[in-house]
């Protein structure tokens, strides 16, 4: 009976130990995979890996405030957060100036949103001031707008386009052209800002726009 008891108590031991051992060992496994996947996640990514999503637009016009109140009001823009006036003589190490480098000095900017996450600026440039066009010399859109280079509109989904652009044009905008029906039965067309910035406006989301 005492070898028996001996015994069972030798094999008790040898159980406890080798599951201690294999606790040990699947902790240590884990940890080890943790890290690989860890190290894995913080390679840099190739190129053939980056995939880029619409992020926001930005816009520079004379009035801050007023440009604020038009689009919000006519467009249905929201504000995110408060807008900012950045000097560099209260901040010479602010963001805006690291970025814009030496020549700005002074800037407000504004910061709204539409519906679908995607981010809106505006900018005030004080110094140097803003001398693009305004309520009074709106920008022109003309041949010489289109072919200059770079980007020269943007463009916004509204379920009834000519509701909107009569919206504008009653705000102080200006209509561009006419509006054209593809052959979807989707329609688009061209307005402009009161600052002469141009923004086309379309009845589907761009994918259905193009594609029948």
């Amino acid at each position: 009976m005492t070898a028996k008891v001996g015994s069972n108590v030798g094999l008790k031991c040898f159980v406890q130990q080798n599951s201690l051992m294999l606790s040990t060992y699947w902790q240590q496994a884990l940890t080890r995979e943790t890290q690989a996947t860890s190290n894995l996640q913080n390679l840099p990514m190739s190129p053939q890996d980056i995939k880029c999503k619409f992020n926001h637009v930005g816009v520079a016009v004379d009035d801050l405030d007023a440009a604020v109140k038009w689009y919000t009001d006519t467009l249905g823009l929201h504000q995110i957060i408060a807008p900012a006036h950045m000097n560099r003589k209260q901040d010479p190490n602010g963001i805006v100036f690291r970025v814009y480098g030496s020549d700005l000095h002074e800037v407000k900017v504004a910061y709204l949103g539409f519906e679908n996450q995607i981010g809106f600026e505006i900018f005030q440039f004080v110094d140097p001031p803003h001398h693009g066009g305004t309520v009074a010399c709106p920008a022109r859109f003309d041949a010489q707008a289109w072919t200059r280079g770079g980007f020269f509109h943007i463009a916004v989904t509204a379920a009834e386009p000519e509701t909107l652009a009569q919206k504008v044009q009653t705000a102080g905008g200006k209509r561009v052209g006419k509006s054209v029906t593809l052959p979807n039965g989707e329609t688009a067309l061209y307005v402009q800002d009161p600052w002469g910035n141009v923004i086309e406006v379309c009845s589907a989301d761009f994918k259905r726009l193009i594609t029948s």
